[in-house]
């Protein structure tokens, strides 16, 4: 969306917000290729391949084709809590019918946000891809930035069905963080909140002093409604946004760089014993071999959400949520 004058006529009428929409015009702002988009706003949407609507198709002969859409749910379907289709299986099909990358990216934007907005029953917007074969999601209608939410330390929610399928795995888990950590620190090293924000605020607030005001556009349910009578909303929307940036960002650097773990050696016989350890918190740790003179004598344990050190010595990453039993090998029995 973005906001613009309106001329009728060569008469000035106000300033408009523009509103884009899932179609094929979304395609070819983004230079993308010609393929399905689906629209998904009802509770059925997960069990029923009709219960979306097409807002783009790829093949104009046959618009109610939804094969592409059918084998993601399927795949979707089967990964879900309490599956019992092998792990392997799984995510070989979600990687097959599904864009993962896409996918963890724009969960962590929505985390970012602090966006519920895109939840199991509205607002699911996806894209295929003809090149590829595979889904991607399409961001929509993300309130976040503090309305109809409130700061908290959840580095999961929203969680839909798509989520859950992805949360499967320690690794892409890991991934989303990562994404997560990289994404607040370009932006505070963009200053997005000094910078972006602000200089749009005074944008729109200057086109705005030059509007003349229409009351109609307040009391009419009209498609287009005139901006310029909401100065105030926008003065507060703008308010909300800059103050709950910087706490954002705070929140979820401490959320990601905590780490709790708990130690216990357990006798087996009497010259040998097991370690055991659990885990809480968002981050993995990295089990590394002490040697010398090309011997083990012992291990170190590291964590860091920075995936750009060098790990060339882990033995063994561990992840959070699992039970983890480490034996002469330290195998993980997750």
């Amino acid at each position: 969306s973005g906001y613009g004058r309106l001329f009728l006529n060569q008469r000035y009428q106000g300033v408009y917000q523009m509103v884009g929409q899932t179609t094929e015009s979304l395609l070819r702002r983004k230079r993308r290729m010609p393929g399905d988009i689906y629209n998904g706003d009802t509770r059925t949407i997960w069990e029923d391949p009709q219960a979306w609507t097409k807002n783009a198709n790829f093949d104009s002969k046959d618009k109610d084709n939804r094969d592409p859409l059918i084998r993601f749910l399927k795949s979707l379907e089967e990964a879900q809590p309490g599956s019992k289709k092998p792990a392997g299986d799984i995510l070989r099909d979600l990687q097959e019918t599904m864009h993962v990358e896409s996918f963890l990216k724009s969960w962590a934007i929505q985390v970012i946000a602090g966006s519920m907005h895109q939840d199991a029953t509205h607002n699911q917007k996806f894209y295929w891809d003809p090149s590829s074969g595979k889904i991607e999601p399409i961001i929509w209608d993300t309130f976040g930035h503090g309305k109809y939410y409130e700061l908290d330390e959840d580095l999961d929610s929203p969680l839909v069905p798509t989520h859950l399928a992805l949360i499967r795995f320690p690794h892409l888990t890991l991934e989303k963080y990562q994404f997560l950590y990289q994404a607040i620190q370009q932006l505070e090293a963009d200053k997005f909140q000094e910078n972006w924000i602000g200089q749009y605020k005074n944008m729109i607030q200057r086109d705005m002093k030059s509007a003349r005001v229409v009351d109609y556009g307040y009391l009419t349910r009209k498609p287009f409604r005139p901006m310029n009578y909401f100065r105030w909303g926008v003065n507060r929307e703008f308010g909300r946004v800059l103050e709950f940036v910087p706490k954002r960002y705070s929140q979820l650097r401490s959320a990601l760089n905590r780490f709790d773990g708990k130690w216990a050696w357990c006798a087996v016989d009497t010259d040998r014993a097991e370690g055991r350890l659990a885990l809480s918190g968002h981050v993995p740790i990295e089990i590394l071999e002490m040697r010398q003179n090309n011997k083990p004598i012992g291990y170190k344990i590291h964590w860091e959400i920075d995936s750009d050190r060098d790990v060339s010595f882990v033995t063994k990453r561990l992840y959070p949520g699992r039970g983890i039993i480490p034996g002469g090998a330290w195998h993980s029995n997750y």
